[in-house]
């Protein structure tokens, strides 16, 4: 049995608290339950949360992230590392439960917490002409911000605001209380024309921050309109749609498409229950006498009946049929491995002949083109296929667009850094050439 030792100082109840630790990680309950998902939007935000929600399930837990790990003899591991294994496959499951396949596909070939958090920060990294690009984007939005038909001053303020942080983010110096507060009052005139008259002669308007400008209209909106207000809140109930519950803990579920990116998410969704359960899932075991198995024997057979009750969980009713004579985990997912490494092949070669006949369509704008690209891209790293770099994803693009901008596409092959441009640089070049066009 696994000596414990704690990681960290529990104080007086201690010992009852990391039994129930202990006991909930054997149950399955794992830092997964309830992580925050990243649909790869505001990256920051995403981090913090996430980095709350380990900490809040174990201390020792994100220390794993913070510091890594690594064990002297890997296939005899110690009672401490053993833990440690445990701990690293908490955080990569609640990592692969919040990650969509695009991202997974990113840093599946990293095996330990640390090196895929490190991984997602220097991916998320802008670089010079993205951040061109979206600086010139979030000015153009500003420009044209205005306050949308039905729109709650809240959500019209909310939405402002969230523009110029964003701005001041990426270091655009012009965005002030003062510039923002002009941008509100533009987008309020065509409502209220009056309003904006009355705030612009206070005597302190320059000194005026958005969240006054908000404050002072909810006041004056509501000695305007006090009797249709209290008419419309009485006659309709402005409610919020309750949120989803998170998904993000339950067993990955394998419906026969994306067989690589299951086989991932669900060994480290295995490897979270207990690390015990994975081995015997990889390696198998047998018994010298089933009718009387010894004690470690009947350990493996609990762990085994474990892993096959979750295998099952996760399978589709068509994926259960190929499996159902097998008898053990180990038997189940080999099975899957073979049936699905022969499909995968057949559809790999299908992917190849449409990305040699990739093309730029009539009149299709470089977004849509390398939207299109990205989802082909995808779906071959999807299926293993090793030649997805970035280097060569940008030949295809360039390759695609040469027919439509030769000159660009020279420029940019002559570039001192050609080898080193992402498939998002390239787009960035071509946008920007675009919007400096018009």
């Amino acid at each position: 049995m696994m000596q414990r030792t704690p990681l960290i100082s529990l104080g007086g109840g201690g010992e009852y608290a990391y039994a129930m630790l202990e006991t909930l990680m054997m149950q399955g309950e794992s830092a997964a339950v309830g992580a925050p998902r990243f649909d790869g939007k505001d990256f920051e935000t995403w981090q913090a949360r996430m980095k709350l929600r380990l900490r809040a399930y174990n201390l020792a837990v994100w220390r794993i992230v913070e510091t890594g790990f690594s064990c002297v003899d890997e296939a005899n591991p110690t009672a401490l590392e053993l833990r440690n294994i445990q701990y690293n496959a908490q955080v990569m499951n609640a990592i692969y439960c919040a990650l969509s396949d695009d991202y997974l596909y990113r840093i599946w070939h990293l095996d330990t917490a640390k090196e895929v958090w490190d991984a997602l920060q220097a991916i998320h990294e802008d670089t010079p002409i993205v951040r061109e690009l979206k600086v010139k984007q979030l000015r153009e939005k500003m420009e044209f911000f205005a306050w949308k038909k039905h729109e709650l001053p809240t959500s019209m303020y909310v939405r402002l605001d969230i523009l110029a942080t964003e701005m001041k983010r990426l270091g655009c110096q012009e965005v002030t209380n003062s510039y923002v507060v002009r941008k509100m009052l533009r987008a309020i005139t065509p409502r209220d024309s009056t309003f904006e008259a009355i705030i612009r002669q206070r005597p302190d308007f320059e000194e005026l921050t958005p969240l006054d400008v908000l404050h002072s209209f909810q006041v004056y909106n509501r000695w305007q309109e006090q009797s249709r207000i209290i008419c419309r809140n009485a006659a309709e109930e402005d409610t919020e749609p309750a949120c989803g519950a998170g998904c993000s803990g339950e067993v990955p579920y394998f419906d026969g498409t994306h067989y690589l990116s299951w086989q991932r998410r669900m060994k480290f969704y295995l490897l979270s229950l207990h690390p015990l359960v994975w081995r015997i899932v990889e390696t198998g075991f047998s018994c010298v006498d089933e009718a009387n198995p010894t004690a470690l024997e009947q350990s493996k057979m609990e762990y085994d009946a474990r892993a096959m009750g979750t295998l099952d969980c996760a399978l589709s009713r068509d994926q259960s049929r190929r499996i159902c004579n097998c008898k053990s985990a180990k038997e189940i997912w080999d099975a899957l491995r073979k049936f699905n490494e022969a499909v995968r092949e057949s559809k790999l070669g299908y992917l190849r002949i449409d990305m040699d006949r990739f093309a730029l369509g009539k009149h299709e704008p470089p977004s849509d083109m390398y939207a299109r690209l990205n989802d082909l891209v995808t779906e071959m790293k999807g299926l293993g296929c090793k030649e997805m770099t970035d280097s060569y994803v940008v030949r295809r693009m360039l390759r695609a667009m040469a027919p439509r901008n030769p000159n660009l596409v020279f420029l940019i092959r002559e570039k001192p850094n050609f080898e080193l441009l992402t498939p998002l640089d390239v787009l960035a070049t071509f946008l920007l050439y675009d919007m400096e066009q018009k």
